[in-house]
């Protein structure tokens, strides 16, 4: 795929992006992950057009970049971090070199306890792998039960952090894969990705069908789906 680098500016903001140059009639613009902009365009769009098409887009493109950086920073990278997102708790982030290693959780604070020559990051991050089995286990239960008319057997569960979706479910292996990095976001939003990934065994596509499953267990799942989501609307 042919790809160019343009930056653009206006009276108050300047602007990078990127253009994608595929077989479409119309130009689009999307916010990936970092706040990347990414623009598709035909190879025949003169490139004035495209950047006109970008500036009149500038206002809405830096709401987006600002949430996408807020969505970014409540995602743990190491015990430097200065806070600790816990759902919708912002917890200040403290490590203190101790006799033992544990991790302690408070209304407001969120300790690693390390010993000397022990990586407090990886603690902080087996603690984190430890409350999304706890955490996540106790939603998964609760939709299965809710499911159970359906007939399928429970299915595997598997944790990791991903960067490209929120979970994923394979039919064929009976297996839920979940983002741990949920345990940063509102419970509901976690509850919105289980309950999604569940019905899957029932409706293995996006269909019509699909999404009708999930409005009737859950008649506010486009209010949650995008509490953690770039779309206003």
């Amino acid at each position: 795929m042919k790809t160019e680098t343009r930056t653009i500016q206006n009276e108050k903001y300047k602007i990078t992006y990127q253009i994608h140059y595929k077989k479409v009639k119309n130009i689009t613009l999307r916010i990936e992950e970092q706040a990347h902009i990414i623009v598709s365009a035909n190879e025949y769009v003169p490139l004035q057009k495209i950047d006109d098409f970008v500036l009149e887009k500038i206002g809405w493109i830096i709401q987006k970049q600002q949430k996408q950086i807020q969505k970014i920073n409540r995602i743990f990278t190491n015990v430097n971090d200065p806070y600790f997102y816990l759902y919708d708790k912002k917890l200040k982030m403290s490590i203190i070199e101790s006799n033992v290693n544990k991790v302690e959780v408070s209304d407001d604070e969120i300790i690693v306890y390390y010993r000397m020559g022990k990586d407090a990051n990886q603690l902080l991050e087996q603690y984190i792998i430890k409350r999304c089995q706890i955490d996540f286990e106790a939603v998964v239960q609760v939709i299965y039960e809710q499911l159970s008319v359906y007939g399928f057997e429970y299915p595997t569960i598997k944790y990791r952090s991903m960067k490209g979706r929120w979970g994923s479910c394979m039919p064929s292996k009976h297996q839920i894969t979940l983002n741990t990095r949920m345990l940063h976001y509102p419970k509901a939003f976690l509850e919105y990705v289980v309950l999604h990934e569940f019905v899957h065994f029932i409706q293995p596509n996006h269909s019509p069908k699909f999404y009708h499953v999930i409005e009737h267990y859950m008649p506010d799942y486009k209010v949650r789906s995008k509490l953690v989501s770039l779309d206003d609307e």
